[in-house]
């Protein structure tokens, strides 16, 4: 076992109470929201998901990678057909105990499947073999796109590429796939998008000259998030002390909580944590000899590090804000299931080091 990660990991979820009660706390009433005893709740249940995880070898998941690929796809179009719409978006499955979101579970079930399809191939060293791992993550992007949900979407196109960059895929190839993706941005952004993420996206490249109006409607997260991170100072207002109450400060601002009131160090040291993190995970994949774990662990690894940076990124305007949690941080019970079972295939890796198994297609 990876101690190492697994201190790291509890030190995240610790903090993600410290500031889940802060978030939650209504100075002018007195009241606290049960942000932080309903996450210390998915905390205990993502702990037993990831022992009984550690239990299954991760061949095992291997050899039904496409079994579980075109069960996130299913649970995709049943959310596509009979979802649970909130907020304008249509993207959980109500199971009455709790809202599924299919989509933060795909992210981890294509890691799986991109190994599985990798492992026994090299026709992804030519340019016409990168179609089928294309299609295999494109698929589901798509679906995710149409819920809408352009955060979570954005997260597969990174972890293919990092996947086929470390498999041997010619680095020309690849670059001439995201010139071509650049080439149809405009396609994208003008016939996918819907008018508030395209408004955000604008929003954001010209972020230093809005108005005081669109201060106040478009650029009104981006706004206030930046307010509140400033206003932190190098040490913070003090804890539960924060007054620039930034909506959705639970879920996707969660990061502006932590820099207002324990300012650019507290800041910082969550950096840190996340850093520490990153490098424990790498290490893995270094130590690591059999092929399809180390591609496991290299797409675990892209998913939390782009996750991470878009979110920070995003909260102090380095980037469009596209509604992506901060992993292990955010309350969302199917956000940290998905990323603690993520963790869990690393260590599982770990665990059950050295086999071969039998190339079936």
């Amino acid at each position: 076992m990876d101690w190492r990660i697994i201190v790291t990991l509890s030190i995240l979820t610790l903090l993600s109470l410290l500031f889940l009660h802060s978030a939650g706390y209504d100075a002018s009433s007195g009241r606290t929201l049960p942000f932080a005893s309903k996450q210390l709740v998915w905390i205990l249940l993502s702990a037993g998901a990831l022992l009984l995880l550690l239990r299954v070898p991760y061949r095992t998941l291997l050899e039904h990678a496409y079994l579980l690929y075109w069960a996130g796809i299913a649970l995709l179009l049943i959310v596509r057909v009979a979802g649970t719409e909130l907020n304008n978006a249509r993207r959980w499955i109500d199971l009455k105990f709790m809202l599924l979101q299919p989509s933060e579970f795909m992210k981890v079930i294509l890691i799986i499947a991109l190994a599985r399809y990798i492992r026994w191939r090299d026709d992804y060293k030519k340019l016409s073999g990168l179609v089928r791992p294309f299609a295999l993550t494109l698929l589901p992007v798509a679906l995710i796109l149409s819920q809408p949900d352009l955060g979570t979407s954005l997260l597969f196109v990174p972890i293919l590429f990092a996947l086929l960059f470390v498999a041997g895929a010619k680095a020309k190839h690849l670059l001439l796939v995201v010139l071509m993706g650049l080439l149809v941005a405009p396609v994208l952004f003008f016939g996918f998008l819907k008018e508030y993420q395209q408004k955000r996206i604008l929003v954001f490249i010209g972020q230093e000259t809005l108005s005081a109006s669109m201060k106040e409607n478009e650029g009104y997260h981006l706004n206030r998030s930046r307010i509140a991170v400033g206003s932190g100072g190098l040490t913070g207002k003090g804890y539960s002390q924060g007054d620039q109450r930034v909506p959705e400060n639970e879920t996707d601002f969660i990061f502006t909580v932590i820099a207002e009131e324990w300012g650019l160090m507290g800041a910082l040291f969550t950096i840190f944590l996340y850093v520490a993190l990153l490098v424990f995970l790498l290490l893995n994949a270094v130590t690591c000899r059999e092929p399809s774990g180390k591609l496991i662990i290299v797409g675990v690894t892209t998913l939390i590090f782009v996750q991470t940076a878009v979110n920070i990124a995003m909260t102090v305007g380095l980037a469009p804000i596209t509604g992506l949690t901060l992993p292990f941080l955010s309350y969302g019970g199917s956000s940290l299931l998905s990323l603690t079972l993520a963790i869990g295939l690393v260590l599982n890796v770990r665990l059950y080091p050295d086999f071969v198994f039998k190339r079936d297609f």
